[in-house]
């Protein structure tokens, strides 16, 4: 059966197979007829106007973007990547590393061990230790998303056929470590601990998010925590065993077993910025969706929750 045929515009074969219990009649069931009219993208698009908040705003896509192409602090040197070139600096600005690409979503990632570059949506991956010597680390696929703790471990999210994403966890070294299959969620963030033993990893399912956490010594996941009708996108370690997820409406903190130790709902305000320390989060809040005016109805809150070791 293919959709176009059902009132759909999408072109998009199935095979449907139908089973009925003992004491059903299966000949009282037929498949729908399918119908001649086509529909069309236009036919279904809401010229309507649509309410702002289901947008996100101006401002907060310009923080997103900074927060993508923020320089990586790297020991006493830092790595810059932009869509023509790849460098790593030491502290006196001198070339540790350099090459030319062609990258169109350029991300960067760093510890005092080295930097890791990556063109999103592509298999591109250059990963440098300190010396400015590249590992030899290739992608399982498409790179998702990255990131690295201070030990310069890296958890690397890549795309694979038949799952919601595959999360390869490696050392400072390039060497994998651990792996985990996403098969109900597309994940959004993967994060290490600082001391190298769990992995966390928030995901987009039916219904919300949901993040995941797993023990590197275990194929069992340690906790799963359910964010029902929220979607919270970034998500980071602020201790072995303490964890912050930022959603546009709230701020979580919670511990590596699914404790909720604290929750901050923004309730009218909209989230512009945020930031995340060692074991803090700070986060800037408006009343308005765009706009750079101070006023009396904008508000900076800095939400402090120390890690729980």
């Amino acid at each position: 059966m293919n959709s176009k045929d059902f009132g759909t515009a999408q072109n998009r074969e199935r095979i449907y197979i139908v089973c009925f219990r003992k004491d059903i009649d299966a000949a009282t069931f037929d498949f729908p007829a399918p119908s001649d009219e086509n529909f069309f993208i236009r036919d279904i698009l809401e010229y309507a106007p649509i309410p702002s908040k289901y947008y996100l705003s101006e401002v907060y896509l310009e923080t997103l973007r900074k927060h993508k192409q923020r320089h990586a602090a790297a020991g006493n040197g830092f790595g810059v990547a932009s869509s023509s070139a790849l460098e790593y600096l030491d502290r006196d600005g001198r070339n540790v590393f350099k090459q030319l690409v062609s990258y169109s979503s350029p991300a960067v990632v760093a510890s005092a061990n080295g930097v890791l570059f990556c063109d999103l949506g592509t298999e591109k991956l250059v990963w440098v230790n300190a010396d400015g010597e590249k590992l030899d680390v290739t992608p399982y696929d498409e790179v998702l998303t990255v990131s690295m703790n201070e030990r310069g471990s890296v958890a690397l999210t890549t795309a694979a056929a038949g799952y919601k994403g595959l999360v390869s966890v490696y050392d400072s070294a390039g060497k994998l470590l651990y792996q985990w299959w996403s098969g109900s969620g597309y994940v959004l963030d993967a994060v290490l601990s600082p001391d190298d033993k769990q992995l966390a990893v928030l995901c987009a399912e039916s219904g919300g998010g949901r993040l995941h956490v797993l023990r590197l010594d275990s194929e069992t996941e340690r906790s799963v925590t359910a964010f029902p009708d929220e979607l919270p996108f970034d998500l980071a370690f602020l201790g072995n065993d303490a964890l912050c997820a930022v959603s546009q409406e709230t701020l979580t903190f919670l511990t590596g077993d699914g404790t909720v130790k604290e929750r901050f709902v923004f309730g009218d305000y909209y989230l512009m910025d945020y930031a995340f320390g060692d074991s803090f989060a700070a986060v800037y809040v408006s009343a308005y969706r765009s706009g750079g005016a101070f006023s009396e109805t904008t508000q900076t809150r800095g939400l402090y929750y120390r890690g729980v070791e």
